[in-house]
């Protein structure tokens, strides 16, 4: 019996010597992690050997997302841009289309006419997309410093959706008259 006690003395000896308090500052450390904020837990996390271990496998850094959200949607209003840009180009052509239908029965006087106003007309489509490239913002800082009849042609040549987000930022009254050129 003295041998197995003995046994017993050393097992019991290396569990409260090694066991129990490894056991202590594992639930301590546990306690402090779950209690932590998110600064001390990347701490915990860049630790060579234990980050690891301690780090749940789901969690993506936050800061790498958000900026990739960031991207993504400026990669997508300037998608959006293109597709409206297109859109109006094509509505363009479309019309261009049946203006030169309609006068091919009379003869070809019309269609020479409107090969002429053609370069003035791609000036201004190019200058439209330009200011609808550009932020809300710029471009009602642009369309304020121009004449009000030259403002409406452009705000005129534009999606509605652009041409409402940049007459929101114009001073309501010089809004106001520019709408009116508009509607005349």
């Amino acid at each position: 019996m003295g041998a197995e006690q003995k046994k017993t003395n050393k097992f019991q000896a290396v569990l409260f010597l090694i066991a129990v308090p490894l056991l202590f500052a594992g639930i301590l450390g546990f306690i402090i992690f779950t209690l932590a904020g998110e600064e001390a837990r990347e701490v915990v996390y860049s630790i060579p050997v234990a980050g690891p271990l301690i780090k749940p496998d789901g969690e993506v850094a936050r800061g790498g997302l958000e900026s990739r959200i960031e991207q993504l949607k400026e990669e997508n209003e300037g998608l959006n841009r293109e597709i409206a840009q297109l859109v109006y180009e094509i509505e363009q052509k479309d019309q261009l289309i049946s203006e030169l239908e309609e006068p091919a029965d009379s003869g070809e006087e019309p269609a020479a006419e409107a090969e002429e106003e053609e370069p003035a007309g791609d000036r201004l489509r190019e200058m439209v997309r330009t200011l609808e490239g550009m932020t809300a913002s710029r471009a009602a800082d642009i369309l304020e410093s121009m004449e009000d009849r030259q403002a409406a042609l452009y705000l005129d040549a534009m999606r509605t959706s652009e041409r409402s987000q940049i007459l929101a930022r114009i001073d309501a009254e010089r809004a106001a008259g520019i709408i009116a050129l508009m509607s005349e």
